[in-house]
């Protein structure tokens, strides 16, 4: 099957001055086509200012994107006015470049220099299955299709390495991006003509300076190439993330951006996760969390900057929830082995209110951090006994369980101490914990830490689960906790305690 493809030639149309369509082959140009093409005719007319030899281009001609015009240019030498510079364009629409896997720079072989007198003036008959790849080896650049690059070919052909960069994205609906592409840096703004805006892929030489590309593309370095940014792999990671793992699927919706290869890898996929969690209700949310952990337990940077992007937004999310609210993303996370990768969850663990609501998954939980958060607070601040009182039984069990195996530590100890004082205090306590708590406390050698266990409610208990430690209890706990009392409340429990002393002696 052949198509007709119409032609066109643009020049000047005196010796180096007023630049305009010359020759037109096919069926009438629609208004919006030839106010286009007249705004590439001016942007060719500063272009030739610059004396460079040649370029290539696609831009397309209609909003809808049904039309597009393929550019070869040439600078032809100089005329009594001004340089002279002809483009032959083939004026193509999308059902061609469909036809063509979208890989529109094969139709540049169609297109021959621009000095030859007879283009332009009949269409071209083209076979879509006449236009193979021709290139000998295709240039895979990842971010070419997903974002909008600038690529610096250094000495090699610009218009060879762009052909080569689009053959080497290889499916079809990326390359259909690629909606416009030039292989100069050097076209200048007219009218509607952005060279900014239009041309998604750029090549230049390294003697052109893409400034003008600056804020809107990736500038690149076909040396450099080799090795993508972090932020590309560990997009590309997420991206791959989002199409195995249903739970995932809100990620299918990022788009990759010039502006996030400029950013830290950690911050792209926080704002990538978190976007994708807005619009999910909570439950989505932890599905989501462990979807992308469980493909993130790699050693190598993109898996840790995705661990990141979880972490921030596991961060972000317990930031504004309540006490009740936190304690339902820990329980959701709490069994994935992912869930090392937030390095925040022990601290909202920590947290006496959220462990209000852990109690009945606390002997899933790993204590040891709330144990040295709550040893050191406790250290410094003994009115922090009345908030750690506010977390669930199980959960205080578990934290005095652990507490228990590091006894040689004094803030450990003095945890302990209150953690039992608290047990003690409940309508039913647990014999046999308690037991195991005195003697193993009661066997280190005495320290200030005792002071926790000067008590009526320890005193009691010690009575009747383990009545031979009862006296070695009181001789420790209650001076010290008269004489080294950190707050008005320990003193007036070993007060108390010493009065319960006296009444049972009578």
């Amino acid at each position: 099957m052949t198509v007709l493809v119409p032609t066109a030639v643009i020049g000047p149309k005196a010796q180096g001055r007023n630049y305009g369509l010359r020759r037109h082959a096919g069926p009438r140009l629609t208004s919006e086509s030839q106010a286009r093409l007249a705004d590439f005719a001016l942007s060719l007319a500063g272009w030739a200012m610059q004396r460079r030899q040649r370029f290539v281009a696609m831009l397309p001609l209609a909003a809808d994107g049904s039309s597009f015009a393929v550019v070869r240019a040439q600078h032809l030498g100089e005329g009594e006015l001004g340089p002279i510079a002809v483009a032959h364009l083939l004026l193509v629409d999308a059902a061609l470049l469909d036809a063509i896997g979208w890989a529109s720079p094969r139709l540049l072989r169609l297109l021959p220099q621009p000095e030859d007198p007879t283009f332009g003036l009949e269409p071209l008959k083209v076979s879509p299955r006449s236009l193979k790849p021709v290139v000998a080896r295709p240039m895979i650049a990842p971010r070419v299709g997903w974002s909008d690059v600038a690529i610096d070919v250094g000495d090699e052909d610009p218009e060879v390495a762009l052909s080569a960069l689009v053959e080497g994205v290889e499916d079809p609906a990326r390359r259909a991006t690629l909606t416009g592409w030039a292989s100069t840096s050097l076209m200048s703004p007219v009218g509607d003509l952005d060279p900014a805006r239009v041309f998604k892929l750029v090549t230049h030489a390294s003697t052109e300076s893409p400034t003008a590309f600056q804020a809107t593309h990736e500038l690149l370095s076909i040396k450099a190439m080799a090795e993508p940014t972090l932020a590309w792999k560990a997009w590309l990671k997420l991206a791959a993330i989002a199409e195995r793992e249903p739970a995932a699927a809100a990620l299918r919706s990022a788009q990759w951006s010039q502006d996030k290869a400029r950013q830290p890898a950690a911050g792209v996929m926080f704002e990538e996760i978190a976007s994708a969690c807005a619009e999910l209700t909570p439950e989505a949310m932890i599905a989501l969390l462990r979807a992308v952990m469980r493909h993130a337990d790699g050693a190598d940077t993109a898996s840790e900057a995705l661990r990141d992007g979880v972490s921030e937004t596991f961060d972000a999310l317990v930031a504004v929830a309540d006490a009740q609210g936190a304690a339902f993303y820990v329980r959701g996370l709490i069994d994935d082995a992912g869930a090392k990768a937030l390095p925040s969850l022990d601290d909202v663990i920590a947290r006496p209110a959220v462990a209000a609501w852990l109690g009945d998954v606390a002997p899933r939980l790993d204590l040891s951090r709330t144990v040295e958060l709550w040893a050191t607070r406790l250290a410094a601040e003994p009115a922090f006994a009345d908030d750690i009182a506010v977390a669930a039984p199980a959960f205080l069990d578990g934290v005095l369980d652990q507490a228990l195996t590091r006894l040689n530590d004094e803030d450990a100890r003095r945890l302990a101490g209150t953690l039992l004082r608290l047990q003690c205090q409940r309508p039913t306590v647990d014999g046999v914990r308690t037991r195991a708590a005195l003697s193993a406390l009661l066997a280190k050698p005495p320290t200030s830490a005792d002071a926790a266990l000067a008590d009526p409610g320890v005193l009691a208990a010690a009575k009747t689960f383990a009545p031979e430690l009862s006296a070695a209890l009181a001789a420790r706990a209650i001076p010290t906790g008269l004489r080294q009392a950190r707050h008005p409340d320990e003193f007036t429990r070993a007060a108390w305690a010493l009065v319960s002393v006296a009444r049972a002696a009578r």
